[in-house]
Parts: structure tokens; sequence; C-alpha cells
């Protein structure tokens, strides 16, 4: 038990003598110089912006299609499972 708690001081004081770090003088400078560059603002052309509405427009169709052909036939199982139902006559599970 000595040695790790003399190992936890090592590490706990192994920071004390060191110095703060200290960015550079024109550094803020250089920070405002990049958020004030001029960005180029991209400009999506309306035809291509119908396409991709179209495109999402089928997407979009095409998964509630899919859902509800899977909702049609689950509820289909269902009613289908619920009518043939049988009783077990012999409670031996495992012969």
């Amino acid at each position: 038990m000595n040695n790790k708690e003399k190992w936890a001081d090592e590490v706990l004081h192994s920071m004390d003598g060191l110095r703060r770090a200290k960015p550079a003088d024109d550094l803020f400078d250089k920070i405002l110089d990049k958020i004030a560059e001029k960005k180029q603002a991209v400009i999506i052309p309306i035809k291509r912006l119908r396409w991709l509405a179209a495109a999402a427009c089928i997407v979009i169709g095409l998964n509630i299609y899919v859902f509800s052909i899977g909702m049609r036939s689950s509820q289909k199982e269902n009613t289908s499972e619920s009518q043939n139902i049988e009783l077990l006559t012999d409670f031996s599970l495992y012969e």
C-alpha cells in the first residue's frame, strides 16, 4: 500500500514545477482575421433543388408504402393465428 501512495503522490506533484502555457502575442489577431475572411456562399440551382425534392418525395413515398404493406401482412398473420389456436391435449412438452 505504501508504494501505491508514493506513486500517487509522485503523479500528483509531477506538474508542480511547470509554467502555464502562454499564447503568441498575435494569436488573437490571427483568429479575428480568419473569422473576417469572406466565405463564398454556395448557391444551389433551382433545377437541382427540384430534383432533390422529387427524389426525397419518392423515397418517403416508398417507405410509407413498404411500411403499410408490412403492417397489413402482420395484421393478417395476427388474425389468422388467433383463429387457428389449438389447445394442448397432452402437457408433455419434451417428448
